[in-house]
């Protein structure tokens, strides 16, 4: 899938999301603060005449910036989104006023060619799992498999038409590693601020380009006040999804606390590390329900274009993250 604010604020994680000014060098600030540890590089290319011909004002763009504990030794780490200029290696802008989506395929526009990732002034490992432009969405779950250390959800920005994407966590074990994903919809995330791509439900509809600083604020609030993964008791998650029922799979009811209907796979799990997948399936009306609770019988649900809630239950972590 931009002034500083603190997001959240928990025992052992805090999220910042940070906007870059538009003054030609960095602010004093929570992020120029936190960069500085990580690369004295971090300023303001200025583009020469030759690279702003034909592209418009330069944008640029909201850098997602998250706290935590991802390594286990009980240290506060910081994790910086950054989008980097390939000839100077310094940070530059996203997007350009005039540019469509589409022309930011491939990290290459003209002259001005770019690469995204996130780093950490702790961590030794770079994340690299981001995209063309850089991060969507991005937020400090916490941990998920009690082993000491939080992991991570990223959404990546991508340079396309369609709104069909990926949430996906990430855990820091030496290095960063996928942990577990699913299929999300880019329009149910907050809007950024500075640069938007407008998505409906098929697809990208065009871009927003935010100049007012108050309207910006209120996109930082909103930002803030989301988080789309939870943890709801040990070692289990809860979210929302798409495309969550396999349409080759049968399901079977089991009850769990306040659903209308919760139903799980018949057979068990290919994926070791999980114990359950419950997912709340609403689409039955209350004599089948009843049906459904007392007769166990087999269940399809086969509903890409649906959105449910679903809750993960992971096994505990076999050992822990902690630093020698």
């Amino acid at each position: 899938m931009r002034l500083c604010y603190v997001l959240l604020v928990a025992l052992f994680t805090i999220t910042i999301a940070c906007e870059a000014p538009q003054e030609e060098a960095l602010d004093t600030s929570i992020l120029e603060t936190v960069v500085k540890k990580i690369d004295t590089s971090l300023v303001k290319k200025k583009l020469t005449k030759e690279e702003t011909i034909g592209l418009g004002k330069p944008i640029w763009g909201y850098r997602f910036v998250l706290l935590g504990d991802f390594n286990g030794d009980h240290i506060q780490d910081t994790l910086v989104e950054r989008h980097v200029n390939a000839k100077t290696k310094q940070e530059t802008n996203k997007f350009f006023e005039n540019l469509d989506i589409m022309a930011y395929q491939g990290g290459k526009i003209e002259d001005h060619e770019f690469y995204s990732y996130m780093v950490s002034n702790t961590l030794k490992d770079t994340f690299p799992f981001t995209s063309d432009l850089g991060v969507a969405y991005a937020e400090t779950i916490g941990d998920i498999d009690g082993d000491g250390a939080d992991e991570i959800g990223v959404v990546e920005f991508h340079a396309d038409y369609s709104s069909v994407n990926t949430y996906r966590i990430y855990t820091y074990k030496d290095t960063w590693k996928l942990y577990y994903s699913f299929e999300i919809r880019d329009w149910e995330f907050p809007d950024l601020p500075e640069h938007n791509i407008r998505y409906g439900l098929f697809g990208a509809m065009g871009k927003v380009v935010v100049h007012d600083v108050d309207q910006n604020k209120a996109l930082e609030e909103a930002i803030k006040n989301y988080q789309r993964v939870k943890i709801v008791a040990p070692n289990t998650i809860e979210y929302a999804a798409f495309d969550v029922g396999d349409c080759a799979m049968n399901y079977i009811y089991q009850a769990y606390e306040d659903s209308i209907l919760w139903v799980v796979p018949e057979f068990p799990i290919k994926d070791k590390r999980i114990v359950s997948v419950w997912t709340e399936y609403e689409y039955y009306a209350a004599d089948e329900l009843e049906q459904i609770k007392t007769g166990k019988e087999l269940l399809e649900i086969c509903d890409p274009a649906s959105l449910f809630r679903q809750r993960v239950q992971f096994k505990p972590a076999p050992n822990t993250h902690w630093v020698q």
